[in-house]
């Protein structure tokens, strides 16, 4: 034919959507295209090796000027040919677009010819998106896609678990104490922190002083703040255990102060029944309680118990993206009276939900936390590591619903102690033990 395209439509209105080519190049007045719907890879070998032995030298009418030039295309062309041999012509009518596009004997001035193959081979380029996008060819593609994801896993946890067995014949007490750390429930970042410091051939003793790095990380106030007089607010998400806690704290101030000396506000008008329980331990300590939604109001409120020794503001306990939070924090920051913000964060807790909690209500600026459900967690790991991490100190610590008895001022040894009594009660699983060699993979860790 005198261009590719028109070989091509030749080869598509022939042959059928079956064919395919075989090979393609420069011949004296065109271009010459070999096609087949069923061929012998014998034949065609043979034709590569002729066509090999040609010396690049020779020149056809029509064909390039120069021997270098028809050096390169004769490569190109040999090129088209293997790729030809090895893959079938799904659409000869979208090939004959792409190859055509490639020629270099294409005349480019030939541009109604151009636009009406480019019209046909446009509707053909639909239909084979159309075959691209077949659902069962999808469903295979996501297959084969979830099977290259899974293989991958599989090969980086299997070199991460030879890196971790290497690491453990290297340096036995390290290792060691990560799993001990990590079994307590601390992140694998902050238990290297903590066993990367210690250098000891014991592991007895080792995990002595790791515990006593631990310990040391924890901030714990050393004064009992309800002594210390003043406006508090407790602050926290739902379910923590607030109105409690408060009703705890009122009962050390009636006992320290008596009932006249401590009143209670609540800002929590969201919940049934939510200051009704708040009057409840008022009537039982026999101290005022107030219920305010306003920051005006809680401000009048403040304003008349200036001669109380000790006033605890609960809160609405909201989720992490709850906008009335906002609300909450706006009536709390108005006041013309210092409030002091405790945040209150349950033992129970996830990771990740404590990660959250300590985000979102940042917005209020705590001074302190204090910590709940102490005797319904089975581990203190997460809750220990969001105030190391974040350098929080502890207030308080409740582990029960007897009230006042169940509030203590905590030490920061007892606390580890309970940590790893937690952790023995619960060993470590097997798969855990990947799951710190996946991520010890991404530490920069000592030799």
């Amino acid at each position: 034919a005198p261009d590719m395209r028109t070989a091509l439509t030749l080869v598509s209105k022939e042959l059928g959507p079956d064919a395919a080519i075989l090979s393609s190049g420069a011949v004296a007045g065109g271009v010459e295209i070999v096609a087949a719907i069923d061929y012998d890879e014998a034949l065609l070998a043979a034709r590569r090796q002729k066509n090999d032995a040609q010396p690049t030298s020779q020149h056809h009418p029509g064909a390039l000027d120069n021997a270098s030039e028809q050096e390169a295309e004769r490569e190109k062309t040999k090129s088209l040919d293997e790729r030809a041999s090895t893959k079938p012509l799904v659409s000869p009518d979208s090939a004959m677009d792409r190859l055509a596009e490639q020629s270099p004997w294409q005349n480019k001035t030939d541009s109604p010819s151009r636009q009406r193959t480019r019209s046909v081979s446009s509707g053909t380029s639909a239909k084979e998106t159309q075959w691209l996008e077949d659902p069962s060819l999808a469903r295979l593609r996501e297959s084969l896609t979830e099977e290259m994801q899974a293989l991958r896993h599989l090969l980086e946890t299997q070199m991460a678990d030879f890196g971790w067995q290497r690491r453990a014949k290297q340096t036995p007490v390290y290792c060691e104490m990560m799993r001990r750390l990590v079994n307590l429930g601390l992140p694998v970042s902050l238990a290297n922190h903590f066993a990367s410091q210690v250098h000891s051939e014991e592991i007895g003793d080792a995990w002595y002083k790791v515990a006593a790095l631990a310990a040391k990380a924890i901030s714990i106030t050393d004064k009992d703040l309800v002594q210390q007089q003043g406006v508090y607010a407790l602050v926290g998400p739902t379910g923590v255990g607030k109105t409690t806690t408060l009703a705890k704290l009122a009962a050390r101030g009636v006992l320290q102060f008596g009932p006249d000396a401590v009143a209670l506000i609540t800002t929590d008008g969201f919940r049934i029944g939510a200051h009704e329980q708040l009057q409840i331990y008022a009537q039982l300590l026999g101290v005022e309680c107030f219920i305010t939604q306003d920051a005006a109001e809680l401000n009048q409120i403040l304003e008349r118990l200036l001669d109380k020794k000790l006033v605890l503001i609960d809160t609405a306990g909201v989720a992490h993206r709850d906008e009335r939070l906002l609300e909450q924090a706006a009536i709390l920051g108005d006041t013309v009276y210092p409030v002091r913000i405790w945040l209150t964060l349950s033992a129970t807790a996830h990771q990740f939900s404590l990660t959250e909690a300590v985000k979102r209500f940042s917005v209020f600026s705590p001074t302190e936390v204090i910590l709940t459900k102490l005797d319904e967690a089975t581990s203190f790991g997460p809750v220990l590591s969001q105030v190391i991490r974040e350098q929080l100190t502890i207030a308080y610590v409740t582990d029960g619903q007897k009230v006042p008895e169940d509030i203590r001022i905590p030490k920061a040894h007892e606390l580890v102690a309970e940590a790893i009594r937690l952790a023995n009660a619960h060993p470590l699983e097997e798969a855990e033990e990947w799951r710190i060699a996946q991520a010890v993979g991404g530490l920069k860790l000592r030799a």
